[in-house]
């Protein structure tokens, strides 16, 4: 699902990572998905810039799941 928030932001709501698919010699990296809706989309981005995202989400400090966040106590 792909839906316009404002003219200069897109959110796409994803479910499942499908593939990486490496192009112009490697420098370009097509990122496949599956959306929240079932249907199939891709993502065309600089390698660095595919690189950085997944750095940034692997050294990330917080929790991706509000689940697994511990409770504090106040």
């Amino acid at each position: 699902m792909i839906v316009e928030i404002s003219g200069d932001l897109t959110l796409i709501s994803v479910a499942f990572f499908r593939a990486l698919e490496l192009i112009d010699s490697g420098d370009t990296a097509v990122i496949r998905l599956t959306g929240a809706d079932g249907n199939e989309l891709a993502v065309m981005m600089p390698l660095r810039a595919a690189t950085e995202m997944a750095r940034s989400i692997a050294t990330s400090d917080q929790s991706l799941s509000p689940k697994s966040r511990p409770e504090t106590k106040d």
